[in-house]
């Protein structure tokens, strides 16, 4: 194999396991954290079950909620595994749920 592809490799492989994953911005929090206000965890909820729902199955993911014009904007950073008890996050795996101020998914954008 060459050294290229070799580097190539192992480097993705870096990438995906090793060194902790990716670390996420101030915010994020797990469903129903104290963290949020009673609107910003209603419309978590609404995100994480429809997504629950599209998926076929639960989610393991955080959370940040951001007031737009249309409700929330709910970013959702899925975990894909722990290291050492630490959840472990990969860039490009999330998504964003726009819920609206009627409690409705307006749109998934994103990698759902």
């Amino acid at each position: 194999m060459s050294l290229r592809i070799l580097t190539l490799l192992m480097s993705v492989a870096l990438l995906v396991v090793g060194c902790g994953g990716e670390k996420l911005s101030a915010g994020f929090h797990r469903a129903g954290s104290s963290e949020f206000t009673v609107d910003e965890a209603k419309a978590v909820e609404i995100a994480k079950a429809q997504l629950e729902k599209a998926d076929g199955k639960r989610i393991d993911a955080r959370y940040k909620v951001t007031r737009v014009p249309e409700g929330f904007s709910v970013h959702v950073s899925y975990v894909t595994g722990y290291q050492r008890g630490q959840p472990v996050f990969i860039p490009g795996g999330f998504c964003v749920v726009l819920v609206s101020s009627q409690w409705t998914v307006i749109k998934i954008l994103g990698g759902a």
